[in-house]
């Protein structure tokens, strides 16, 4: 009896929850798309590479910034961390900065940014001919 009388508790309380979420909902939603469409922040693609370092070789890294969307973008800045394959050579060895905007990109568009990287002076052996995966992120804004 006990167990049945639980079931229908948790039912009641699991359909006044969802009651509620749909009256916040519908409270804040006074346009034609759900507000989480209109917050979300646009992702956007980075792309890029780098060749010819060395330990304490500083380089532009090179990066193509795409839109993916049907209206414009305004990035606010971009990030690059670096991820290694190998153990005997790990990622912290190679320094990536910060790009800073903000930058347009139209529809569909794309720009090309530059960021320094360096290959630490005391970066190992093993990094010699390392291909580090670069992980991308940033903000962007629609514009």
């Amino acid at each position: 009896m006990r167990r049945g009388r639980r079931n229908r508790t948790a039912a009641l309380i699991a359909a006044a929850t969802l009651t509620l979420g749909s009256v916040a909902l519908a409270a804040a939603w006074s346009g034609p798309e759900p507000p989480a469409a209109r917050s979300v922040t646009p992702t956007f693609l980075v792309s890029g590479s780098v060749k010819g370092l060395y330990p304490g070789r500083v380089k532009k890294l090179r990066l193509k910034v795409s839109n993916p969307f049907g209206f414009a973008i305004k990035v606010r800045f971009v990030r690059v961390v670096p991820r290694s394959r190998r153990a005997t050579c790990p990622a912290k060895v190679l320094r990536v900065g910060t790009w800073r905007g903000p930058m347009r990109i139209p529809a569909h568009g794309s720009r090309r940014i530059r960021v320094k990287v360096r290959l630490s002076i005391d970066a190992p052996d093993a990094c010699q001919g390392v291909r580090f995966r670069l992980r991308y992120g940033g903000v962007a804004v629609r514009a």
